[in-house]
């Protein structure tokens, strides 16, 4: 990251003067913490860490996503989600940093959208493959993170209903009507309630199941916006994120 960056996410009111040392001694300390001195470098103004001695699962996520526009094997899929941990740098927090807060809360905000996005890609591939189990697990750990999509309720109990799992495919529907009365304050659709009573009935066709829509096209065609919590623009003593 730019040095400039990173004295503005943390001494955003302070002289550029003063910024530009407290950036130098920051530099100089977290070097000394570290069991090696040259896994930090400071190369064209800007701080980064030394690719040839660190692993970092941002950047191997990136590279990951990349690998998978030019093939797309669903291999980069599955290790993609192995590698999201929860929110960026989660536990480390500077409340009397706004700029920094403002810069984390945007990043946590794009690696979470882009976790479900590769998730959404799983579920789509594994329910026209007919993996089920892939698609039942993928659908699940997507619905930890966005409870409230109906869409994947439904494929998820269109699931539970191809594989024969009645009393699964009516707690789904249920664990959906509660959260949709509770946070939205209305009942489901009604092709979730169709899809449960086709599963219920065992009239459900593979035809029938089909992957639900939602953050498909952010992961895709989102490579721009997903670069900006690196390279955020400081103008005037103002970060601009978009």
């Amino acid at each position: 990251m730019p040095r400039e960056h990173i004295g503005y996410l943390f001494w955003a009111r302070r002289s550029d003067a003063t910024t530009r040392r407290y950036v130098s001694r920051l530099f100089a300390d977290a070097r000394r913490s570290l069991p090696d001195d040259r896994l930090l470098l400071f190369q064209d103004d800007a701080f980064q860490l030394n690719p040839e001695m660190t692993c970092s699962d941002a950047i191997r996520f990136h590279r990951m996503a990349s690998d998978y526009r030019r093939s797309r094997d669903v291999k980069w899929l599955s290790e993609m989600v192995h590698l999201y941990r929860g929110p960026f740098v989660s536990g480390f927090e500077l409340p009397k940093s706004p700029e920094y807060e403002a810069w984390v809360q945007v990043a946590r905000r794009l690696w979470a959208r882009d976790y479900l996005a590769v998730l959404h890609l799983l579920v789509e591939d594994a329910v026209g493959s007919f993996d089920d189990d892939l698609a039942i697990d993928s659908a699940r750990q997507y619905l930890q993170n966005d409870p409230l999509h109906e869409d994947m309720h439904r494929c998820l109990i269109e699931l539970y209903g191809r594989r024969g799992d009645l009393s699964a495919a009516a707690e789904q529907y249920a664990i959906c009507t509660e959260l949709l009365c509770r946070k939205r304050g209305r009942l489901p659709s009604e092709s979730t309630t169709t899809a449960l009573e086709s599963a219920q009935r065992g009239t459900l066709r593979n035809a029938d199941i089909v992957a639900p829509t939602g953050h498909k096209r952010s992961f895709v065609e989102n490579r721009q916006r997903r670069r900006l919590w690196q390279e955020p623009k400081v103008r005037r003593q103002k970060l601009v994120l978009s």
